[in-house]
Parts: C-alpha cells; structure tokens; sequence
C-alpha cells in the first residue's frame, strides 16, 4: 500500500511539475509579447513623423518625441521635466493655461488651433489631446498647419485687427515700453490732431503737459 501510495504522490508531483512547467511558458510567452508591443509602441512614438508630447495635468512634459525636438531644435534632456509654458512666447502662456484648463474637464478628444512664434515668425500648429489611462497624463499630437491654412489664419487675424483697431472709433495708441509710437488709429490722429507720420516719430510722453506722479504711475 505504501509503494503504491508513494508512486501516486511522485506521479501526481510529476504532473504538477509539467502543469506549471506549461504555466511558465505561458508567461514568458506573454512577457515576450508584452515587450514586444511595448518596444512596439516606443519605436512609433519616437519614430512617426508627427509631433507628439506626453504631459502631466499641471503641464510638466513628461515625455516627448524625436520629431517634436527636431522640429523646433531642442535636445530632450532639456525638455522633459519642464513646464510646457517654457517653451512658449509670455502672451501665449495665458492660450496654453486656459487649454490646459479645458482639457481636464472634457472627454475624449479635444481639438485646438495654436498660434506659436518661431523665430520671430508666426506658425500655426493643429492639436489633438487626449487623456491616458489612470494618472498616466494627457497626449497630444501636434501638426503645423499647411502654408494655406497659415495664410488664411493671418487673414482672419488681420480682419479681426482691422475690426479692433483700424475701424474703431476710439483712439487708440499702441506703444513700446521706451514711449515710442508705433501705432495709431484713425480716431486718434483726430484726437491728437496730428499725421500718422507726425505722430510715429513721437513718444506717447510729448503728449503730456504735466509729468506728475499719476503720469508716472
């Protein structure tokens, strides 16, 4: 009885041995595939001619593709880890807080139009964000925006300002910070009673009779 309760036992752990033997093969297997659909998916994103930037919700960039750094001459060591504003012109900061603002309470994908200085110039870049599984962060893809669109964008930018400015009925000057005019309307050259071209070689300051404490202020 006990020899052939010994065999039994030695089969059945025998068995055992081949059922996880089975097992470990499974998961390597499932390993191998896991990894290779990783390894997968990091050579897309490093590799597709798109630009693509994963960040976090308070706009700290996590990671960021080839394409993007190449594209606007950035290593990624000195990308990852910083805000997004960084690497933006100050007036843009305010566009990018307030999607960032937008994407935290919307689902799905969500779509923009940016206006980004490059060099001096403006382009603009098609965006797509959307959120990543748990807290993995947001993903957006970015795009620049073919010569024709960029042109009618400016167009559209050029009417609004002619709508702000040109046609509008109060005076209004533009500045820079040393006083110098760059800049007047219609209305304003009625107001100051000067040319455009009188009034481009003055400082906003000849205009004020009494330079006081509230025309410092």
């Amino acid at each position: 009885m006990d020899s052939i309760s010994y065999s039994e036992e030695y089969r059945q752990l025998q068995n055992k041995l081949r059922e996880l033997e089975r097992e470990n093969t499974l998961l390597k297997e499932k390993l191998e595939k896991y990894s290779l659909l990783r390894d997968r998916r990091f050579i897309a994103f490093q590799t597709i001619n798109v630009g693509m930037v994963i960040f976090d919700s308070n706009g700290v960039i996590l990671d960021i593709n080839k394409y993007l750094c190449d594209y606007f001459n950035v290593n990624m060591n000195q990308v990852v880890d910083r805000n997004i504003t960084h690497f933006v012109q100050q007036e843009e900061r305010l566009v990018i807080r307030e999607h960032m603002d937008a994407i935290k309470t919307k689902s799905g994908t969500f779509q923009s139009i940016f206006p980004l200085t490059i060099n001096g110039r403006k382009h603009y870049f098609e965006t797509q964000t959307s959120r990543l599984p748990g807290e993995m962060g947001f993903i957006t893809i970015i795009e620049k925006i073919t010569k024709e669109c960029e042109r009618e964008k400016e167009k559209e930018a050029q009417k609004l300002y002619n709508d702000f400015f040109t046609e509008a009925l109060d005076g209004i000057v533009l500045w820079k910070e040393s006083g110098q005019i760059i800049a007047a309307n219609e209305s304003a050259l009625k107001i100051f009673e000067s040319s455009e071209e009188k009034l481009l070689k003055s400082r906003i300051s000849d205009f004020f009779y009494k330079k006081d404490k509230r025309y410092m202020d």
